[in-house]
């Protein structure tokens, strides 16, 4: 006995779950990405100031420069939670609908 072929209401949300799992994978690696490209551009810019050798000009430049590094870290976070929101994928995920995603 053969089973009956699927249905395309089945068939569609078949696809439909693909899809989800699919944006959620890429979501992730780009948040890897992106997470991993901080840290380097970071590493970089601290691995720079260690070896040039060069005082800096003062300690409240260097209360400045913390403060500022302290500060893009906090928006790199808030962009990452915002991004990572159900609202956020869900508003884009509408907007792919109709060709304008961001």
């Amino acid at each position: 006995m053969t089973t009956p072929p699927p249905s395309e209401e089945s068939l569609r949300r078949a696809r439909e779950r693909g899809r989800e799992d699919a944006e959620r994978f890429v979501l992730g690696l780009e948040l890897t990405e992106r997470r991993e490209r901080e840290e380097r551009l970071a590493e970089m810019a601290w691995k720079g100031r260690r070896e040039s050798g060069v005082p800096w000009a003062s300690e409240e430049a260097e209360a400045e420069i913390e403060r500022l590094r302290t500060r893009v870290e906090a928006l790199a976070s808030y962009v990452r939670a915002v991004e990572g929101s159900t609202p956020w994928r869900t508003i884009q995920w509408l907007r792919r609908l109709v060709g304008r995603a961001w």
